[in-house]
């Protein structure tokens, strides 16, 4: 059986409503969490467990909080990138980032 983080009153979403969540997310991540979400519903609805569907909403929770700066969001994906290809990020900065973005 999975156990909750129970996030409720512990920061940015953590009280957060499923829709709340969803709508703070970027666009790319909005399909990933409604075939997430509805698989946790049908879960949960077989199981009468509600412990799945909170697991999964408290790590979309957690994402709509990091994605609140869309801009220091795209920053860490893109340091993130250049680590996962073996590039060296030591001199990627965020000043850099935003004259990248012409910001």
């Amino acid at each position: 059986m999975k156990t909750a983080t129970d996030l409720r009153g512990c920061g940015p979403f953590a009280d957060s409503t499923p829709a709340e969540v969803r709508a703070a997310l970027i666009d790319d991540d909005v399909p990933a969490f409604d075939r997430q979400w509805r698989q946790a519903l049908a879960e949960a609805a077989d199981s009468y467990d509600l412990s799945g569907l909170n697991v999964m909403l408290d790590a979309w929770r957690r994402l709509a909080w990091v994605q609140q700066d869309r801009e220091k969001y795209a920053h860490m994906m893109d340091v993130a990138g250049k680590l996962t290809r073996g590039e060296d990020v030591r001199t990627t900065s965020w000043e850099q980032h935003r004259a990248e973005l012409g910001l």
